[in-house]
């Protein structure tokens, strides 16, 4: 039998309420080889998070990496919609968005094993199909 308030409503569990418009409702499934999920649990372990929570941490961290993103929130990955557009940073910060484009293609460089294409900074119409 569920537990219940003095006013006959059932408990609720503790912890943070979060927002309709916080929560996530997509999941994302994918085959892994055991070698890597193992090598995941590890260094999800180190973190201190469990995989699921890191694996999401990295999704974001790579997104924020990329220039042409809109800004991110590092622990809800919620697009923030009041901050510049990356078209905006690009012409009032130039020196800093090409710096941030530098590391972007250093980081797909080593990750991907090639320079991330001229195109994608070419048409900052293009940067992101959400805003």
């Amino acid at each position: 039998m569920a537990k219940t308030t003095k006013a006959g409503r059932p408990k609720r569990k503790p912890g943070p309420k979060v927002e309709p418009d916080g929560q996530k409702t997509e999941r994302l499934t994918f085959r892994v080889h055991p070698d890597l999920l193992q090598l995941l649990d590890a260094r999800a372990a180190e973190a201190g998070i469990n995989r699921s929570q890191y694996v999401e941490k990295i999704l974001i961290g790579w997104l924020r990496a990329d220039p042409r993103n809109p800004k991110i929130d590092l622990r809800s990955g919620k697009i923030d919609r009041d901050a510049m557009s990356p078209q905006e940073r690009r012409l009032k910060f130039a020196m800093s968005y090409a710096s941030q484009q530098a590391k972007f293609n250093a980081a797909y460089e080593i990750l991907l094993g090639t320079g991330a294409p001229a195109r994608f900074f070419e048409s900052p119409d293009e940067y992101c199909p959400l805003l």
